[in-house]
């Protein structure tokens, strides 16, 4: 008899899409630390108050609500603009954390390997244009 062996993340995924197609699904501890590829992105949007490269990496600081402070990642949806160099949208979120009014903010440093370019890419982070030369 052959056994199938499940990654705890393959085997979460499995058991929430299960459970209803109203379940949001967010990014485990260890994708929160390189750049989400995804059309839309999981989680409360949080407003991006400083951004910066540092080589491969984006270190972006961002304020969100809620009752407490809780992880934020990035995403991006995969589409280039037009132009030279080319731009990309980044969008950084953070886990719903109730409905406080506090204050929070987070520091986080992503990696952007999975959208490297074999070209410089402008990057828009909130209000930040960044230019990545990978």
């Amino acid at each position: 008899m052959r056994s199938i062996h499940l990654s705890s993340a393959l085997l979460a995924t499995f058991l929430l899409a299960a459970c209803g197609d109203n379940i949001e699904v967010y990014p485990d501890t260890t994708l929160a630390q390189s750049i989400v590829i995804a059309p839309a992105c999981p989680g409360s949007e949080a407003q991006i108050s400083s951004a910066r490269l540092d080589g491969d990496t984006l270190v972006v600081t961002a304020r969100y609500g809620g009752c407490a402070q809780t992880r934020i990642w990035a995403c991006w949806d995969g589409e280039l603009g037009a132009g030279d160099p080319a731009s990309a949208s980044i969008v950084v979120h953070a886990l719903p954390a109730g409905d406080c009014d506090a204050l929070h903010e987070n520091t986080a440093t992503i990696s952007l390997e999975p959208m490297r370019a074999e070209r410089p890419l402008m990057l828009h982070a909130g209000t930040f244009d960044l230019l990545w030369r990978p």
